[in-house]
């Protein structure tokens, strides 16, 4: 199941008042510009340009809160350096067209390209404050 499968019924649940709030990766914004729901804040270190009055979760408290919903391509291991760069090339090339970029916009999307190398570190810093956050809550899998 998709996370757009499992947020859609959080999000009914919000608008039919089962539920007080629910952390959704963009499925409510057209109920936000509604004023149907009310954004409280953004998950991601600076606010949105969609939603710019919208305090960040950082500017709320949770200063280590920066986990931006983001998608990324791999590549098999020993891909040669130079199909890499080509392959970032055209995606970064597909993400700037005009048409993209406004269908990622109505979806409340930014796009944004990193290089192998600025990738590679968004996920070493992510997993390690997630580490952090399941080590200081005491999550356990069930």
């Amino acid at each position: 199941m998709s996370l757009r499968e499992k947020s859609a019924p959080a999000l009914q649940d919000v608008l039919s008042g089962q539920a007080d709030f629910v952390c959704d990766p963009g499925i409510a914004f057209p109920h936000i510009r509604t004023n149907k729901v009310k954004l409280l804040g953004i998950v991601s270190a600076t606010r949105s340009p969609f939603f710019p009055d919208a305090p960040t979760v950082g500017e709320l408290g949770f200063k280590e809160a920066d986990l931006d919903i983001w998608f990324g391509m791999w590549a098999p291991k020993g891909t040669p350096p130079e199909i890499l760069e080509r392959l970032n090339k055209e995606l970064a090339k597909a993400l700037s067209d005009k048409d993209v970029e406004e269908r990622y916009n109505g979806l409340g999307a930014e796009t944004k390209t990193l290089d192998s190398r600025q990738f590679r570190q968004l996920l070493l810093d992510e997993r390690k404050l997630l580490a952090a956050l399941i080590e200081e809550q005491k999550i356990n899998v069930e």
